[in-house]
């Protein structure tokens, strides 16, 4: 059974508070909302369900004899009636001068709050589950919205910040630690505000739309309504995240975050490859290079990138070891059945190939960190004034 967010919790909550707030400003008393009956209000205000058995019964009963009507009680005791259904939340409507959707949604305002926390729900449902060599698994709240999740954030990527934080997180690799998920949550949580308040109005545009019929009158299904959000999540909102994704590449400012994604996949590829494809002779002094430099602190040289310094216990500097030496047997392991798919022609074409690679890889990292920079500083620059500033 899927995880879900929980809409219909959520909006029993507030419909619950907000009926009885209503009828005691308008100095009502329960039975004077649906005129002869306080059944549904006294459930709807105390937040239950109204059990089938909790009715009085029909004309068509009274002629049943007392054990009849006992037995049929007994009957109906398991059954549980929807927490609000339309016809009573057009009575209670009614009743209170309301329009339908506010009872069932509240103000615009309280609207958009309970768009915004579908939204966010869903959004902020992805976390960090392992970062090792040049890449970050991830694990999800929802795992039906897998696909929508990675839609969310490929459009982030027009954040040049959050993008160059990804890119120094893959760089460190093994690294990152279990302090990387509120990192990565922080940096998520910006690009995330941004598309928030400034499409917030076609979310909660399509939101409601969801609940006009035909006709144009508002018809809500309660009882449904996680799996009506489910829907709407995999349908109308990720047709909306394409659209905006589609201007934002179009757009010389949002655009310059998903060109900083492209150089910084290139700068990934070069130090994997330079640091992956060795003879036996040079993954030696790889090993003796990277103890060495492992225990000194001295990580940034290592790698030959601008990375962020950090401190390291003994401890680490023990696991980290242990790590990279279980990972090099690994690359040993794929080298060997590279070997096995080559001629010794080719395996030398590609030693030189690689010698030439190695030589400029340095030189091409740091032009392109050095590009990513620029970029990233007048994409900073230009989000400060208006149109892009929110």
């Amino acid at each position: 059974m899927e995880d879900k967010i929980e809409v219909y919790k959520y909006l029993r909550e507030r419909i619950s508070s907000r009926v009885k707030e209503k009828r005691e400003v308008a100095g009502l008393k329960q039975s004077q909302i649906i005129f002869g009956s306080n059944l549904y209000i006294s459930a709807i205000e105390n937040n239950r369900l109204i059990k089938v058995s909790d009715e009085k019964l029909s004309k068509s009963d009274e002629n049943m004899t007392e054990e009849e009507k006992k037995k049929k009680q007994e009957n109906r005791k398991i059954k549980y009636k929807n927490f609000l259904p339309n016809n009573v939340g057009l009575k209670i409507a009614k009743g209170l001068n309301m329009d339908v959707e506010e009872v069932f949604f509240g103000t615009e305002e309280e609207q958009e709050e309970l768009v915004k926390f579908i939204f966010y729900s869903f959004a902020c449902s992805v976390h960090i589950k392992k970062v090792s060599f040049f890449y970050i698994e991830k694990e999800y709240d929802y795992p039906q919205f897998e696909k929508e999740l990675n839609l969310l954030e490929k459009l982030f990527l027009y954040d040049a910040t959050f993008v160059t934080y990804l890119h120094h997180v893959k760089m460190m690799d093994f690294l990152a630690s279990s302090c990387e998920e509120n990192l990565y949550l922080e940096k998520y949580q910006k690009p995330l505000d941004y598309i928030w308040k400034k499409y917030k109005h076609e979310f909660i545009w399509s939101f409601n739309d969801l609940f006009i019929d035909n006709d144009g009158n508002f018809k809500c299904s309660l009882i449904k309504i996680d799996k009506i959000v489910n829907n709407w999540i995999k349908n109308e909102l990720f047709a909306i995240l394409e659209e905006i994704y589609k201007i934002f590449v179009d757009d010389t400012i949002y655009n310059m975050g998903y060109k900083i994604h492209e150089l910084t996949t290139t700068i990934e590829d070069i130090v994997e490859r330079k640091h992956t494809l060795f003879s036996e002779k040079e993954m030696k002094y790889f090993e003796e290079d990277f103890e060495i430099n492992l225990m000194e602190g001295n990580i940034e040289t290592f790698f030959g990138v601008g990375v962020e310094e950090r401190e390291f216990t003994v401890e680490d500097n023990v696991r980290l070891l242990k790590e990279h030496v279980a990972n090099n047997e690994k690359y040993k392991q794929m080298k060997k059945e590279k070997l096995l798919k080559n001629t010794e022609q080719e395996y030398k074409w590609s030693l030189e190939k690689l010698n030439v690679e190695k030589e400029v890889s340095n030189e091409l990292v740091e032009v392109y960190e050095s590009t990513c920079n620029k970029l990233k500083s007048i994409q900073v620059r230009a989000m400060k004034k208006k149109p892009y500033k929110i």
